[in-house]
């Protein structure tokens, strides 16, 4: 495996697992006190170390030990979080701690002021990062020539919002 030298500076020759809980296409590396996490270089994968960093004084998430990029991939190596995951057996046991956790977590969530968050993640960025996929899918298809429908056609109320969100 061809990892960065400055991640190889941190986890050496530590013995480690290779996480196969997740559904993710990134391959999950967990040592005893790191995790490190490489994906494919995406949108979202440049967000993340930013945005673990940006909520490091605001939620218990991971603190990021080192980032990098390499060959298309990114590399984000994190410390490993205290704790138990929400399918481990004592949740699965007991379904109402399960909701219980959950709801402080997500309540801990909603808490957290985003004014100043350094990420745009919202829906309307989201559907106009999808409709310039779309389009560009659309003119890229020179074969069949099938008109595409984007995100903003399909999930707008009508032609007004579709108009008015696409000047």
């Amino acid at each position: 495996m061809n990892i960065p030298d400055n991640i190889k500076r941190f986890i050496g020759n530590k013995s480690f697992e290779v996480d196969t809980v997740g559904m993710s296409d990134s391959k999950v590396i967990c040592f005893h006190d790191m995790v490190l996490k490489i994906e494919n270089q995406c949108e979202e994968s440049e967000k993340e170390s930013k945005m673990m960093q940006w909520l490091a004084d605001k939620l218990p998430v991971p603190k990021v030990i080192c980032s990098e990029k390499l060959n298309n991939k990114n590399y984000l190596l994190m410390s490993k979080v205290r704790g138990s995951m929400s399918c481990g057996s004592e949740f699965l046991r007991k379904p109402e701690l399960l909701v219980k956790v959950l709801v402080e977590g997500l309540k801990m969530l909603w808490a957290v002021d985003i004014s100043d968050c350094p990420c745009d993640s919202s829906i309307d960025n989201k559907l106009k990062f999808d409709e310039v996929r779309s389009t560009l899918i659309y003119q890229l298809d020179d074969v069949t020539r099938q008109p595409w429908k984007s995100s903003y056609q399909i999930f707008a109320k009508d032609e007004y919002t579709f108009a008015m969100r696409n000047p």
